[in-house]
C-alpha cells in the first residue's frame, strides 16, 4: 500500500497481484472509498457526476486506476497518473550513458528525459531551454562533489579517431587542468556523477520531476563524494518538494541517511515486506538509545524483530 499526500488530503492506493492478475485494488481519499475491486475484476468506483459509488467490471489483467481513468467522472485518478509520469529512475551502478554519443542535427528531435542513457541529448536540451541557469547549476553541483569545472559542453571528441564529424560527446575542463577531459576519458565515478547531475537538473527545471529514484547511489565514488552526492540530492529534492528514493546496501551510505528515512525490504519467495518508521516507530525509536550505527540496525536483530511483528500483524 502506498500513501500520497496532496496538501492536507491523504490518498491510499493498495494493489495486490497474483500471477499477473489483479487480486485486490483499492483507492481511498482519507476514509472515503473511491475504488474497490476484487480478483474477478468487478467492484465499485466513485462517479463524480452521480456523487455515489457505481458498479463496474474490468479485465483481471488490467489496473482499474488506469483502465477507468476519466477526467470527468473519475478525475481523482489523474493524480496517480501525474505522479507516475513524474517518476525518474537512474541506475547509478550502470554506465548512465557513458557508452552513448550524440549526433548534431538541424532537425528537431524530441528528447526522452526518462531514458538515462540519453544524457547528451538531455544536456543539449537543457542548455537550449535554460542556457546559463542550467550550466551554472551543473557546475555548482559538481563543485559540491569535488569536481570544480570551468567549462562543460557537448562537442566532437577530439581524442577519438575515425568517428563521424557530427558526433558529440560530453567534455569538461576542470579548474586545475589546462586541457579538456572528454567523455571516454572520464572515470566511471565522475561520469556517473555528471550524468545524474545533468539529468536531475533538467528534470527539475522542466517541472517534470515529482519522484526521483537512484539505484546503487554512490557506486564507483569514494566515500566523501558518495556522502556529498546524497546530501546534494536530498537538499535539491527538499527545495523543490521532490520525493527522493535512494536504494543501496552500502554500509557508508546507510550510516549517512537518517533511520527515519529508511525503508527496509525483505523478500521471502514472491512476498516482499517493508519496514519503516511509519509502520514500526517503536522499534526505530528504541534503537536510537543503543548508540550503534545505522547499519547495525540492518545487520542485527532489531530489523528482524520488526519484520516478525509486521508478519504477526498481517
Amino acid at each position: 500500500m502506498a500513501t500520497f499526500a496532496d496538501g492536507e488530503d491523504e490518498y491510499y492506493y493498495e494493489l495486490r497481484l497474483v500471477d499477473n492478475n489483479v487480486a485486490k485494488e483499492i483507492f481511498k481519499k482519507g476514509q472515503q472509498i473511491l475504488l474497490e475491486r476484487g480478483p474477478d475484476g468487478s467492484g465499485k468506483i466513485f462517479a463524480t457526476k452521480q456523487n455515489q459509488l457505481i458498479e463496474f467490471q474490468t479485465p483481471t489483467t488490467d489496473l482499474a486506476a488506469v483502465f477507468k481513468r476519466d477526467s470527468i467522472q473519475h478525475g481523482f485518478f489523474d493524480k496517480l497518473h501525474e505522479w507516475g509520469m513524474s517518476v525518474f529512475s537512474y541506475r547509478f551502478g550502470t554506465e548512465l550513458g557513458k557508452q552513448n554519443y550524440g549526433f548534431q542535427s538541424n532537425k528537431h528531435v524530441e528528447v526522452d528525459p526518462y531514458n538515462q542513457d540519453y544524457v547528451i541529448a538531455i544536456f543539449a536540451a537543457g542548455k537550449k531551454n535554460f542556457d546559463d541557469k542550467f550550466i551554472g547549476a551543473i557546475k555548482a553541483d559538481m563543485k559540491r562533489l569535488g569536481y570544480s569545472l570551468d567549462h562543460i559542453e557537448a562537442a566532437a571528441p577530439a581524442g577519438l579517431v575515425g568517428v563521424p564529424a557530427n558526433m558529440l560527446g560530453l567534455s569538461v575542463r576542470e579548474s586545475d587542468l589546462e586541457c579538456y577531459t572528454e567523455q571516454h576519458e572520464m572515470s566511471q565515478g565522475m561520469f556517473r556523477a555528471l550524468s545524474v547531475v545533468i539529468q536531475f537538473n533538467f528534470a527539475q527545471m522542466s517541472s517534470k520531476a515529482g519522484c526521483v529514484i537512484v539505484d546503487d547511489i554512490g557506486e564507483g565514488l569514494d566515500f566523501e563524494r558518495s556522502r556529498d552526492l546524497i546530501a546534494l540530492l536530498i537538499e535539491k529534492s527538499n527545495a523543490k518538494n521532490v520525493q527522493l528514493v535512494l536504494s543501496t546496501n552500502d554500509r557508508f551510505v546507510m550510516n549517512h541517511v537518517p533511520l527515519t528515512s529508511w525503508t527496509l525490504l525483505r523478500r521471502t519467495g514472491s512476498l516482499v515486506k517493508a519496514l519503516n518508521y511509519s509502520n514500526s516507530k517503536e522499534i526505530f525509536d528504541e534503537f536510537k538509545f543503543t548508540g550503534l550505527s545505522n547499519f547495525d540496525f540492518f545487520s542485527m536483530d532489531f530489523a528482524d524483530g520488526g519484520f516478525k511483528e509486521t508478519e504477526n500483524a498481517g
